[in-house]
């Protein structure tokens, strides 16, 4: 973007807007450190800001997708059709991402991606 003049690799600022009528980045923030314990540097009405730091490592920024991705869809709904992916490829599988894309199903919302599309085999590919 011709807008952008520099680029901060360790901070990652969302934006909260889209998520819900009146759903501001202080509730996030209060509802991502409640409940997932992950502490965001700065909140405002519209945006969180995260900050990777040196203490930081991988897992860290794991758990911040993770619980992210986990207000998003508390926020929108499980049944969302806006594309927020659930599980990511090479992910861990857990009972309740299983629980959830079959709480979909059941809602008649649609699971794409899955070899089974009923959801009762997993394909688990050993690399």
């Amino acid at each position: 973007l011709a807008s952008v003049h520099c680029f901060d690799p360790l901070r990652l600022a969302v934006r909260v807007a889209g998520l819900g009528k009146g759903v501001t980045g202080f509730q996030v923030s209060q509802q991502l450190e409640e409940e997932y314990g992950v502490v965001a540097e700065l909140a405002t009405s519209q945006v969180v800001l995260f900050v990777l730091g040196p203490g930081s490592q991988p897992a860290h920024a794991v758990a911040l997708v993770d619980a992210l991705r986990r207000i998003v869809t508390k926020f929108l709904g499980a049944s969302s059709s806006r594309g927020v992916p659930l599980v990511y490829p090479g992910e861990l599988i857990t009972r309740q991402v299983l629980d959830t894309l079959r709480g979909v199903k059941a809602s008649g919302g649609t699971v794409t991606g899955p070899a089974d599309s009923s959801l009762d085999t997993l394909a688990v590919l050993d690399m």
